[in-house]
Order: structure tokens, then sequence, then C-alpha cells
């Protein structure tokens, strides 16, 4: 016996739209007292951000000269800060 076309639809799930993903809430970094205006480099450790000159940094560290040389992940929208390339660090900012 031959089903008809509406009961074999019938017996198929719908297809349930997924809801879009809120976007993952973002943490603000703040800068430091150590901000160059004119800087061309942003160091940021955990939340906090540094304007740096970065042949300074690369004249006097050779661990920053070669970090350069990596590219750096894409940091989901903040790749810059007032044009700046953003070098996210692992340590953290504290003095003490």
């Amino acid at each position: 016996m031959e089903e008809s076309s509406s009961s074999r639809a019938s017996s198929k799930r719908k297809r349930v739209e997924e809801a879009p993903m809120s976007p993952t809430p973002t943490v603000s970094a703040t800068q430091s007292d150590i901000w160059f205006e004119d800087g061309n480099i942003v160091i940021q450790a955990e939340r906090t951000q540094f304007k740096v000159y970065r042949g300074v940094l690369v004249e006097h560290s050779s661990v920053l000269k070669d970090m350069f040389l990596v590219p750096q992940p894409p940091s989901g929208g903040k790749g810059s800060v007032e044009g700046c390339p953003v070098v996210q660090v692992s340590d953290s900012f504290g003095f003490g």
C-alpha cells in the first residue's frame, strides 16, 4: 500500500531554529598611569593597559622583541586602542 505524501511529511521532525547566542560580555580594560599619548603599542596585562613605545621595548627586551614577531591572535574586535595594536601578556599587573 502506498503512503500519501502528506503522511510521510508529518512523520518528519520540524526544524527548530536556534536562538542567536548573546554576545559574551566584555570586560573593560583600565588605562594605567603608564600611558604615553604618542605611544605606538598597547600592552595589556589582565585588565590593565599600558600605551608605550614599541621601539623602546624591543631595544631593552629580547623576550618582547621575539613576542612582537609572532602574529597576535584576534582579540574579538579589540585589536587596537587609539589606533595602536594591543598585545596581550600573561603577567598580571601589580606592585608589591
